[in-house]
Parts: structure tokens; sequence; C-alpha cells
């Protein structure tokens, strides 16, 4: 048999809130409808064609909005022998 509150009160030490009625399954899946995962935008590098983040620097050629921001470890090497 179930609980009664008295006993919920030695268990937990405090009152807990326990639902009056059962949530139907309507009623829980339209609470969780927002909880879904939303799609990642995606846009195309203008260099390279591959897919990146918007607003990130493109992980294939590392460049932004067309301009090269790091040096890959060749170019690097180039520079410290200059």
């Amino acid at each position: 048999m179930g609980q009664s509150g008295d006993s919920r009160i030695k268990l937990f030490g405090s009152r807990v809130a326990v639902p009056k009625k059962k949530m139907s399954k309507s009623r829980v899946r339209m609470r969780r409808s927002h909880d879904h995962l939303k799609p990642v935008g995606v846009t195309i590098c203008n260099v390279c064609a591959n897919s990146c983040l918007p607003h990130h620097i493109c992980k294939f050629c590392n460049t932004y909005n067309g301009r090269n921001i790091r040096a890959t470890a060749s170019e690097a090497a180039d520079s410290n022998q200059d």
C-alpha cells in the first residue's frame, strides 16, 4: 500500500510536494514539446566550400569572412625562419 503523509515526513525530514492527480500523457508531452534539440545552423565557407558554423573560423582552411586567421604549422615555420 502507499505511504501516508506522516511516514514521508519521517523519511525526508520535511514535507515533500506530492501531486494530487496523475498527469496524463498528453499533458506531459505538451510540457516537453520545447525540450527537443534545435537544428544546428550550417553555412558554406567562401574559400574551401566546406560546411562550417556561422560566425566561426573554418576548421578546414582557417579562414573567417575570406581572411586567413590562423597560420598553419608550415606557414608558422616559414615565418620563424625569416
